[in-house]
């Protein structure tokens, strides 16, 4: 009976004896590696890779039909309703024309409203007008100027050169 425990027991024994082992020196060596060459190949690449620069567009923007401050200090059953749907006017002052452009409006306070336009471009020199309603989040929630103040604006547009420029603008009196 004893040898059929054995026999049992021969085979994993067999079988550890097979399997790799590291010293203690050996785990060290290969952790050290580990850390070491993901750290060389990262500031190798950062080395070669060329600079980035931002390129910034050239820009006008103000709000139109737009609330006065002290409205959003009311309580928002207690606003009164707009005559005229809140636009905001975009002039390109640049020499560049912007093509594919994304414009966001109050990103910092959450989720961002924005509008792509893909199919009209801003040549040098061009205003172009958007209607704040036209703003969505990505929840699919329409920009309403009535409940929501217009704090900052960030435009995104493709220029000849095939480089993409960005524009930033606070509304916000600081």
């Amino acid at each position: 009976m004893n040898t059929a425990i054995e026999n049992r027991i021969e085979p994993r024994r067999r079988e550890e004896d097979r399997s790799p082992r590291l010293t203690p020196q050996t785990l060290t060596i290969l952790l050290a590696i580990m850390c070491v060459v993901p750290t060389i190949s990262i500031f190798t690449i950062y080395r070669l890779m060329p600079a980035v620069y931002e390129n910034k567009l050239q820009a006008e923007v103000f709000a139109k039909d737009v609330p006065e401050a002290s409205t959003y200090q009311l309580p928002y059953e207690s606003r009164p309703p707009l005559a005229h749907k809140g636009k905001l006017v975009v002039t390109n002052t640049g020499e560049d024309t912007w093509t594919q452009y994304n414009i966001r409006i109050n990103r910092m306070y959450g989720d961002a409203y924005q509008i792509y336009e893909h199919h009209e471009p801003i040549n040098p020199g061009e205003t172009k007008e958007f209607e704040l309603s036209e703003f969505v989040s990505r929840s699919g929630a329409r920009f309403d100027v009535r409940y929501n103040p217009l704090r900052n604006i960030e435009i995104y547009a493709r220029l000849p050169s095939a480089s993409r420029a960005t524009f930033n603008h606070n509304f916000e009196k600081k």
